[in-house]
């Protein structure tokens, strides 16, 4: 206690390196619970010490040192907040207006007051009562965000538009001057796709948080947007001309507008379906285009294009996964598209033959189940001659479906016994493996916030995840976890294989009858045993409703 009130009073004292001294031991006694709750008497008075300095030194130390102070205090904060907001905001500015000899050390000063600003919505976020506090804030940030923007900021885009997602997650309601934000997001995205996972976070915290559907103008922008990244046109002389190059380039970019058109399709598919045959020619003809550039790069040195063959096998899989979420939503009108490209065969091709990676892409092997199981309750009308032939592509494809639903059913198994290594656990994995290949048979700073520090603090908020792309091609894509958990994402696979077995032989009796006669006594018992957990799994849920 008297360690705390000692630091308080030396930010107090006339001495400059006395008060900078004190900054830098309260960024460590905050981190003590017991510190905090010393500290908490003297925090207004600590707060306007703070403000002093960073009047007279506003140096990135200082403005660090305060996020560590607002982070720690998260529970007292709320009646500084906007004061706090206001002294970041004129700071920020008062830097880039006045640029000086030493630009490197203004420009993190700026990009730390950014952040302040970002971990004060996290912070506040779990109070109650905090709706008028947002307002507020929302008004206070309008001009830096604004500012932020422009063309001659780009070194803060990244933390612009955090900030920009947080406040769409946080605010109780949706500011007109944040739907304004889209278009100027997308027309910086085509000058910045160095930050097209910052930009497609942001977008989707948009599509999450609702009322899109009603806003036709932001959906045609974001879908402009993916068009441009799938196919993209640069001004004369600024940019590359070879057709491969930009391939390349986009590549990376490329994964990131797929995931965008699937948690479009995800949160607000049955409310745009009539883009569905324009989103499906776009990714059927990004499809066509990475397979060519893979085909080419396949024919060059591997240690040179080792990367880029890595990154366009993951695209072809992140473009499969927005197929399947389109077919899910609108099988006819998907398979329409198909036929009037002429490349229905072509596309179940690419995707039968990335059954294996999709194994290692938990989101994408789900939305392939719903998105093939889909074909099963479309009557032969709607179906494509390619699917009906005498070379039975249908059955293939339902036979695919069943295989990774017994894959996912294994997945589950295995997490839910996750560590337990006993024999018995080994054996139900073989048995496992066996049934899905019957299946496929047939078919720095040390005062800067630590991890830990953010992770105390934000976990209190709406999480708001850091996410990677695929980097290896195995993991899950947890940067955009948070906009699979609804609503598509939780349809019950299980459930909806259940109704699609119902509905199959009244909707095309003809091609269930020729499904069930290709199948053996084992495949038959699989099937019926998956239809009962599905059906299980609905009654569940209807309870579970109902409660």
């Amino acid at each position: 206690r008297e360690a705390v009130q000692s630091v308080c009073r030396c930010l107090t004292s006339k001495e400059l390196p006395l008060k900078l001294q004190a900054v830098k031991a309260m960024s460590r006694v905050v981190k003590s619970p017991e510190g905090v709750q010393h500290i908490k008497p003297w925090l207004k008075n600590v707060l306007a010490e703070y403000f002093k300095l960073i009047d007279d030194v506003p140096n990135e130390e200082v403005v660090e040192t305060l996020e560590i102070l607002v982070a720690h205090v998260k529970d007292e904060i709320g009646p500084f907040a906007v004061q706090i907001a206001q002294r970041m905001v004129k700071l920020f500015f008062k830097i880039i207006t006045n640029a000086s000899a030493d630009e490197d050390e203004n420009a993190f000063t700026a990009l730390q007051c950014l952040r302040v600003l970002n971990t004060l919505l996290h912070v506040l976020a779990p109070l109650k009562d905090n709706a008028e506090v947002f307002r507020q804030l929302c008004m206070v940030y309008q001009p830096i965000i604004q500012r932020c923007l422009k063309p001659d900021t780009h070194e803060f885009l990244e933390d612009t538009l955090d900030l920009i997602g947080a406040l769409v997650s946080f605010c109780s309601e949706m500011y007109p001057f944040l739907w304004a934000l889209i278009p100027e997001i997308t027309k910086r995205y085509k000058i910045a796709t160095d930050h097209a996972q910052n930009v497609v976070v942001c977008l989707g915290k948009y599509v999450a948080y609702g009322g899109l559907a009603k806003k036709p103008d932001m959906v045609k922008e974001m879908l402009s947007m993916v068009h441009w990244t799938f196919h993209p046109s640069f001004p004369s002389g600024q940019g590359p001309t070879d057709p491969v190059v930009i391939a390349r380039d986009m590549l990376v970019p490329s994964q990131y507008s797929a995931k965008l058109v699937t948690i479009l399709l995800l949160h607000i598919g049955s409310k745009i379906q009539h883009h569905i045959p324009q989103i499906s020619e776009l990714v059927i003809k990004k499809l066509s285009e990475t397979i060519k550039l893979q085909t080419a790069l396949k024919k060059q040195p591997k240690d040179d294009v080792e990367y880029e063959l890595a990154k366009a096998e993951n695209l072809i899989i992140l473009l499969i996964e927005s197929m399947s979420a389109a077919m899910y939503r609108n099988p006819e009108l998907f398979l329409q598209a198909l036929s009037k490209m002429g490349c229905t065969t072509a596309v179940f091709k690419v995707w039968m033959s990335s059954r294996e990676k999709m194994r290692e892409m938990p989101s994408c092997l789900q939305l392939s189940i719903l998105g093939l199981q889909s074909l099963s309750i479309l009557p032969p009308s709607k179906l494509p001659k390619e699917l009906m032939g005498s070379d039975r592509v249908l059955l293939h494809l339902l036979n695919a479906s069943v295989g990774q639903l017994t894959e996912l059913k294994a997945q589950e198994e295995k997490e839910a016994n996750d560590g337990d290594t006993d024999d018995d656990g080994d054996d139900d994995d073989d048995d496992s493996e066996q049934e899905i290949e019957k299946f496929e048979d047939i078919d720095g700073n040390k005062d800067a916030i630590c991890e830990a520090d953010m992770e105390e603090f934000k976990g209190l908020a709406e999480r708001i995840k850091n996410a990677f792309i695929y980097e290896d091609g195995a993991h899950r894509d947890e940067y955009l976890d948070e906009f699979f958990n609804e609503p598509l994402y939780q349809v019950d696979k299980f459930a909806f294989f259940a109704r699609c077995f119902d509905v199959f032989p009244k909707a095309n009796p003809q091609a269930y009858n020729a499904w069930k006669s290709v199948l053996n006594g084992q495949q038959k018992a699989t099937i019926q045993k998956l239809a009962a957990e599905g059906k299980m799994r609905a009654t569940e849920e209807q309870k579970g409703n109902q409660q």
